[in-house]
């Protein structure tokens, strides 16, 4: 043990010899920790000026998310069903990025005929017609003249003009 104590009082002078060549390698040491340091800094702000370029080059509508999907049953449970699962994923993937929902829907052609008619296949020029709808159509249409529809609420099991066999 005796031969230790005298290893930091020459550690202690071999330093107070060479503090020129320490103190270059103390600062050294500083400088490329702060370097290093400051690079993950600086990719960050690299990363984000970049994405702030890109975004900046595209149309806001052209950074829209349009979810599709196409079903055989239009009842309204599955509906509900569907759009709950479809809200909780659009939520959960975008978090804060998420601004607003707008649904719109088409239906499959409906070709028109009189009741009874066989339908002619091979007539591409018979009347056709598709439903359609758009939430928050209200901010996207400017009435020029006139007034927005009034929402009825009829029940149609009643009305006699409504041929039962359609439903």
């Amino acid at each position: 043990m005796k031969k230790y104590r005298s290893l930091p009082i020459l550690v202690f002078l071999r330093i107070q010899g060479n503090w020129k060549l320490l103190s270059s390698v103390l600062i050294g040491t500083i400088i490329a920790g702060a370097i290093l340091s400051s690079t993950a800094i600086y990719a960050e702000a690299i990363k984000d000026l970049g994405l702030k370029y890109a975004l900046k080059q595209k149309e806001p509508t052209a950074l829209d998310i349009h979810i599709t999907r196409s079903t055989q049953s239009l009842t309204r449970e599955s509906y509900q069903r569907s759009e709950e699962n479809i809200n909780r994923a659009v939520t959960n993937a975008l978090g804060e990025t998420f601004s607003g929902l707008v649904r719109a829907g088409i239906s499959a052609t409906f070709y028109s005929t009189s009741s009874g008619k066989i339908v002619d296949t091979n007539d591409n020029s018979r009347d056709r017609s598709n439903l359609s709808f758009r939430s928050d159509i209200e901010n996207h249409i400017e009435i020029i003249e006139g007034n927005w529809p009034h929402n009825n609420n009829q029940n149609y099991e009643n009305d006699k003009h409504i041929n039962k066999s359609s439903k």
